[in-house]
């Protein structure tokens, strides 16, 4: 936070923490991973991606335990936005990592994705892709399956200790924050286009 107004406007400093917290997050101490991801949030919610918000560029259908979701980015004219949209897709990227490590640092990612919504909404429909995607490997939606959840994914036990893997709740709270966010600016974006028909 206290380099938050620097990193607008100095270029090499922001490439240069990139590398430090992309160090960080395969560090072997989880305090220092943890650390990299609130890093990198910070830096998702710094670098804004301007204009509208997709609509029919970007398609989400959630049906019951699950959703398929499709997405189409619209690239902006201004070099300056497709330069932080490419930087935002490239952190993206590189949090996907934090979904094989500890569920301290998974944790911290879906605490943190919600805010990057907000602030930064046209990044909704490539979190809620992200998200979507590792849900699914916690999922078994065969017809005969009686618990969809597939509990040996989510935790790891050896004898009597039982080891949390994936923060599932977490996750899904996540997931479901960010789903309702990205519908409720959709339906106003919606709105303010019909009003402007109108007008």
């Amino acid at each position: 936070n206290a380099l938050y107004n620097s990193l607008k406007i100095d270029v090499p400093l922001r490439d240069a923490l990139i590398i430090t917290l992309r160090k960080m997050l395969f560090s072997r101490n989880v305090d220092s991973r943890v650390v990299a991801v609130r890093g990198f949030l910070l830096l998702l919610r710094q670098l804004r991606v301007v204009g509208a918000l997709p609509s029919s560029q970007a398609s989400l259908s959630f049906s019951s335990a699950l959703s398929q979701i499709s997405c189409t980015a619209q690239v902006h004219s201004e070099v300056s936005t497709n330069r932080n949209q490419t930087l935002c897709f490239e952190l993206l990227g590189v949090l996907r990592r934090c979904f094989s490590q500890q569920h301290q640092v998974r944790s911290a990612l879906y605490a943190g994705l919600y805010d990057v919504c907000r602030v930064n909404p046209k990044l909704c429909p490539n979190i809620l892709s992200l998200l979507h995607q590792h849900l699914t490997g916690f999922i078994d939606l065969r017809p005969d399956t009686l618990n969809p959840v597939v509990l040996k994914k989510t935790v790891q036990v050896h004898g009597d200790t039982a080891t949390l893997q994936e923060p599932l709740g977490n996750l899904l709270g996540c997931l479901s924050a960010c789903k309702v966010y990205y519908e409720r600016k959709r339906a106003e974006s919606s709105d303010a286009s019909r009003a402007l028909d109108d007008d």
